[in-house]
């Protein structure tokens, strides 16, 4: 064989060998990319993209469900959640609701005219890149995962948050009106300082234990030994030494009636005015002297006055949304039934 003959059936032998390896590589991972499940307005999706949504609601959730097991030793993801409805039910009609809101609100971004600066594709890139390097080979297997997907994925929410965004901000609250519908005096917030003992003890998983009557005795004499310092003191936690070591001080912002306070300290506090120092309080829970450091914010007012208009401009752009979905024409395939949330991307033992 010539020497010319040789180099070109080698050539040949690396082309087939390369051919193979990459066949093996797509054979790795199924081409989730040309099953369709879902068509809306004409436009298609497929299965990789529905399974990368799958895989963020798992994880979104695989906490509850290594806490729900071990708690009670059946899967989180067949527990129910409402009355006749799994976890699992749940999340796919959220997973449903989820696709047909980012496919129409993408569709009208491009329809008026939207696209991303080249500096925001860079940011979706680096995104996909990075998720890519995270992301296991059993995810990206599960999946039917590409690094394109998820570049494509990336950019599309990045085009819809933008919009979202533009849409939310063109939805019209009148705030004077929303004003006169909130009671200042129902967000009257009042800032405290308490020093006291607690007569149980509080492990990290939340159980208490009730202290022995002669170790509550001792903590409410160390509180009443300092209660005429307290009656000066500008600072509750300068009152803390080695001998007050059962004594604890907080500072808290507390809104009568809506606030996990004592009703004895809420009661007494609402008496009171700012630098005043009340007497030594008994409580189902402790003994507290407790100080008001002020009562005149209107920060958690301001805060109600923020949330009601927020929440009205997300009325508007729901029914905004609302005509966009009734005029949708949407379709799902048989694939759809057959995708399900919790140990689907992510198995679990």
């Amino acid at each position: 064989m010539s020497f010319k003959k040789k180099i070109s059936y080698v050539l040949i032998l690396a082309l087939c060998l390369l051919q193979i390896t990459g066949c093996k590589k797509k054979a790795d991972r199924p081409d989730n990319s040309s099953v369709e499940v879902f068509t809306i307005n004409r436009q298609q999706v497929f299965l990789d993209q529905v399974l990368y949504k799958v895989w963020e609601s798992e994880q979104e959730n695989s906490y509850y469900s290594r806490d729900y097991q071990k708690q009670y030793g059946e899967a989180y993801w067949d527990s129910e959640i409402i009355k006749g409805t799994t976890v699992r039910e749940n999340l796919k009609e959220q997973l449903y609701d989820d696709i047909i809101r980012d496919v129409l609100l993408y569709q009208k971004a491009v329809e008026e005219g939207y696209v991303l600066t080249k500096n925001q594709k860079d940011i979706c890139h680096e995104q996909a890149d990075v998720e890519w390097k995270d992301m296991s080979s059993d995810v990206k297997k599960a999946i039917g995962a590409s690094k394109s997907l998820l570049i494509r994925i990336k950019e599309e929410k990045s085009l819809i948050d933008q919009f979202f965004s533009d849409k939310l901000n063109d939805c019209q609250a009148d705030e004077k009106k929303i004003r006169a519908t909130i009671s200042q005096e129902d967000y009257k917030e009042i800032d405290i300082q308490t020093i006291g003992y607690y007569k149980y003890l509080y492990s990290e998983d939340g159980s208490e234990t009730k202290k022995s009557k002669e170790e509550n005795q001792m903590g409410k004499e160390s509180l009443l030994a300092i209660a005429d310092k307290a009656k000066k003191a500008e600072d509750f936690d300068e009152l803390l030494t080695d001998d007050s070591e059962p004594l604890e001080t907080e500072s808290l912002s507390i809104i009568p009636g809506e606030t996990a306070c004592d009703k004895k300290i809420q009661d007494t506090v609402m008496t009171m005015k700012p630098g005043e120092v009340s007497d030594v309080i008994e409580t189902d829970t402790g003994y507290f002297i407790v100080q008001v450091l002020d009562n005149t914010s209107s920060d958690a007012y301001e805060e109600a006055v923020a949330d009601a208009v927020k929440h009205e401009k997300y009325k508007q752009f729901d029914e905004y949304f609302a005509t966009l979905k009734k005029d949708a024409d949407i379709k799902t395939t048989k694939q759809w039934d057959n995708v399900q949330v919790g140990g689907t991307v992510i198995k679990e033992s």
